[in-house]
């Protein structure tokens, strides 16, 4: 479990190995307990309410970490060739297609695009750098 609660970064996912852990998790924080996500407004995913949404999804230390993550040089190069409204069209669909849904992301590498690979190498980047 990763966690900087003197920081205001948390780790909000249940800790699995606890028995019952489904009957007895109510969204805190694994090491300090705090609540600082309101997950029903989070699992509603209101795109009238994206501001909030990633303001409290900025206490967990994870996606802190890959929300503040530079992008590569080669991610940066494809984006601009493609130009703003070729990636317009492109994120709706795929951010509809990865994130959308309730289910469990599942990365393929048999559908990467620009968008699938400056994710990647930006965590990829983040995770090298310790």
């Amino acid at each position: 479990m990763a966690t900087k609660c003197d920081d205001d970064l948390h780790c909000f996912a249940p800790n699995r190995r606890k028995k019952d852990w489904k009957k007895t998790y109510e969204g805190g924080c694994q090491a300090c307990g705090k609540k600082l996500v309101d997950w029903g407004k989070v699992k509603a995913r209101d795109l009238t309410d994206v501001k909030t949404t990633f303001w409290q999804l900025e206490h967990e230390l994870i996606r802190h970490v890959f929300f503040h993550a530079p992008f590569d040089e080669a991610s940066l190069a494809q984006a601009k060739a493609l130009g703003p409204a070729e990636l317009r069209a492109r994120v709706r669909p795929y951010l509809a297609k990865k994130i959308g849904p309730e289910k469990i992301f599942r990365d393929t590498y048999a559908d990467r695009g620009v968008i699938a690979e400056a994710t990647a190498n930006r965590i990829n980047a983040r995770l090298a750098r310790g």
